[in-house]
Formats: structure tokens, sequence, C-alpha cells
């Protein structure tokens, strides 16, 4: 893994709060299991109702989390997020289908960290 990149990940300790507990050694073993990312704008993450298979951090650009409402075809935005957030969380702590739908409202960039490597 090229060192800027191993330095971004590294970064994440300070922005996202989800790490705080992690001195760099913890960080530095769960660095091969990030996986870097771009979304361009207009681009759907994951949709409500969808299987999750991962969390995002957000290194730049702004998402919006939004959920279906009971009136058909109709959502309310619940989040605009930035850098230091993270997504997706819920799915894969209790296993059950994504309780929104985010999107990319601006070109982004993320860490995705994997089910499968929290598995292992």
């Amino acid at each position: 893994m090229d060192d800027n990149l191993k330095k971004a990940i590294l970064e994440l300790k300070d922005e996202c709060k989800i790490f705080c507990l992690m001195d760099d050694a913890e960080m530095e073993q769960v660095i091969p299991y990030f996986e870097a990312v771009n979304y361009p704008a207009g681009s759907v993450l994951f949709n409500e109702g969808d299987t999750g298979s991962f969390i995002g951090f957000v290194r730049s650009g702004k998402l919006e989390v939004k959920k279906e409402t009971e009136f058909k075809g109709r959502q309310i935005v619940l989040a605009v997020l930035g850098k230091g957030s993270f997504v997706g969380e819920l799915s894969i702590l209790d296993e059950q289908p994504r309780s929104a739908t985010v999107v990319a409202l601006e070109d982004s960039k993320l860490f995705l960290l994997k089910r499968d490597a929290l598995d292992s």
C-alpha cells in the first residue's frame, strides 16, 4: 500500500470518532483491510433495503442520507455528511438490511471497510 494512502487511513483516527479508542499500532493492523473508492456526484453508495457489505468513511465530498416515507416515491433527507463521517455501520453491526439510501451529492472519496474483513 502506498505511503500517502496509509497516512490518510491513519488520519481517520483523528477524524472519525469511531476510531478514538484505537492507538496507532491497532490502526496499523486494520490498514490492509481498507479500500479507497471514488464516487462521482449522483452515485448511489447503497439503497435502503440492501444487504450491508461495508462501512464507508468519508475522506472528502458530501453524502446525502435519505429514507423512504409511506408516500410512494417520497423520501426525507436524514443527514448530509462530509469529511470525518461514516455510513453503513448499522447494517454491518446488526446484520439487518440498510436502513437508508446514501447518495454522493458531489464527487466523494471514501475508505471502505468490508464486512468480510471484519469477520476475519
